[in-house]
């Protein structure tokens, strides 16, 4: 996680007196409090300066062929047996193999699906897919004691993908598959509310243990 170089000269002068046990412990209690903010933010989907992050790009799947009883405009009803097709919010277009050729369909007057249609994801209300739920858990968003005091971040086996996403790196989308470039989106970081605590959480150390 990002170095504290945003402390002023002072405090950090101050932080010099004390022992390395003292370091250490007040670290700790720090990092506790950091864990919690990271996890609520990554959860809000949002980077330290508090932009969202960018949605994922959702991926591109063929359309199964797809048959359903059609109610036209003056009230008849048809079989409709779409080969190839696209969708938008309200139609299906494209080729009908029951008339010959390209047709468009109004989706509300659908009557119902044939037992080959499958659902897809247009035909359901759109939902944000939040990213990063798991690491949000103390199993991969961890806390670490070192020399100089602790430190907050994840397990090996999630580094590298959360260095891609971090950094807005190129990384495969698929194992095996092409590089892309991802998108920028800062996992861990300092927003301004949280470097406000730490300056906090280290004056109120200081006055307790009758530092400066």
């Amino acid at each position: 996680m990002a170095e504290l170089d945003f402390l002023s000269e002072h405090l950090n002068g101050l932080l010099q007196q004390l022992s390395g046990q003292q370091k250490q412990k007040m670290a700790m209690e720090i990092a506790r409090k950091l864990r919690k903010s990271q996890k609520q933010r990554i959860t809000s989907q949002k980077n330290p300066d508090g932009s969202s992050y960018r949605e994922r790009k959702r991926p591109v799947k063929a359309l199964k062929p797809v048959s359903f009883i059609y109610q036209k405009a003056n009230g008849q009803k048809r079989l409709v047996e779409l080969k190839s097709y696209r969708r938008t919010p309200t139609r299906l277009i494209g080729y009908d193999t029951v008339a010959n050729g390209t047709r468009t369909f109004v989706k509300t007057r659908i009557v119902r699906y044939l037992p080959n249609h499958q659902s897809t994801a247009s035909d359901r209300p759109a939902t944000r897919n939040k990213m990063f739920k798991q690491i949000r858990n103390a199993q991969y968003l961890r806390i670490k004691k070192t020399m100089q005091g602790a430190e907050i971040g994840f397990n090996p086996q999630l580094s590298n993908i959360l260095n891609i996403h971090q950094f807005g790196l190129m990384g495969e989308v698929e194992k095996g598959g092409k590089q892309v470039k991802y998108a920028k989106r800062e996992i861990l970081g300092f927003s301004p509310e949280e470097k406000q605590m730490i300056e906090k959480e280290i004056l109120d150390y200081l006055e307790f243990n009758h530092f400066g």
